[in-house]
This record gives structure tokens, C-alpha cells and sequence, in this order.
């Protein structure tokens, strides 16, 4: 049976966001760290930002997306991880294809969620997000561009009121 995905809007108001108690909101660019992590069962999603990931809040019902401000080359980076699985090439494969499907609407939530410290920051409203899918099948393992947190905070404005530079 082949799978149908639908057009997926991203939904604030199924976003909880929780800081790690020793991050201030606006605080720490370098080693910044976003765990995403989605119900498919409510669409609800829980993204947790500190300075370690939430490898407690992740578990194998739950889609996880992690995320990280570091330096590349000089250049601030938003580089986030997506691990597509070990099962068979098949699984791995279906779990490629909805995590692209899905990749928009996670990095959007992610930036959603830690608007206020755009804002204090805008210049990595440019800076670049790179995304590394990981697998123990080599032939998905790879490192894509995937725009700007600008590219992503468009989508959430359209209808909503968030600042632009």
C-alpha cells in the first residue's frame, strides 16, 4: 500500500517548548541545542533547548530531530542530525522519504520555538542550516544545505505575526 502524505501545516499551538534550566532564552549561540521531538498519534511536538540534547525524552515511537548552532569553516551553522534507522534498506528507505517530508515543518517549529533568541540574534536569520541524514546504510548517509532559518520563518509568518529583518 503506498503511502499518502498530506500537505502538513505547521501548528503553533501543538508546540511546548521547554528550556533547559541553565540556558537563558536569548543566551548561548555556539552549542545551542534543539531535541525535536514529534507525535505522529497527536502531531503534538516537544522541542527542548539547552546545551546537551534531551536523549531521555527519545524514544522509538517518537520521531527525533536534533539540531545545533556551530561554527563551520567561520561560518555560524544550524546543523541538524536526523538518524533514518538500521532495520532493512527498506525501512530505511519509507523513513527517508518521511522525514524529507516532514524536515520543513520540523526546522519551522524549531525556529518557532526559539524566536525570541532570533531576534536577539538576527543575523543567523541567514546563516546556513545544514542537515545530516545518518543510517548504518552508507548510501544514506549524506550532508545536504538546506537553506536559511530565513526560509522557514516565512512559512510560519504567512498568516502570523512574527518579526522579519
Amino acid at each position: 500500500m503506498k503511502e499518502v502524505l498530506l500537505l502538513q501545516f505547521f501548528n503553533p499551538n501543538q508546540l511546548y517548548v521547554t528550556f533547559n534550566s541553565h540556558l537563558l532564552q536569548t543566551d548561548a549561540v555556539i552549542g545551542r541545542r534543539y531535541t525535536l521531538i514529534s507525535s505522529d498519534q497527536t502531531a503534538e511536538k516537544f522541542l527542548y533547548i539547552g546545551l546537551t540534547y534531551a536523549h531521555d525524552q527519545i524514544t522509538e515511537k517518537r520521531d527525533a530531530v536534533l539540531a545545533e548552532w556551530c561554527m563551520e569553516a567561520g561560518i555560524c551553522t544550524l546543523f541538524v542530525k536526523v538518524y533514518l534507522g538500521d532495520e532493512n534498506r527498506k525501512a530505511v528507505m519509507q523513513q527517508e522519504y518521511r522525514v524529507r517530508s516532514k524536515l520543513p515543518l520540523a526546522l519551522e517549529a524549531i525556529l518557532y520555538g526559539d524566536r525570541a533568541f532570533l531576534m536577539r540574534h538576527q543575523y543567523l536569520y541567514c546563516a546556513f542550516i545544514k542537515v545530516c541524514f545518518e543510517s548504518s546504510y552508507s548510501e544514506y548517509n549524506r550532508e545536504e544545505h538546506w537553506g536559511a532559518p530565513m526560509d522557514y520563518i516565512l512559512l510560519t509568518s504567512l498568516g502570523r505575526s512574527l518579526p522579519l529583518l
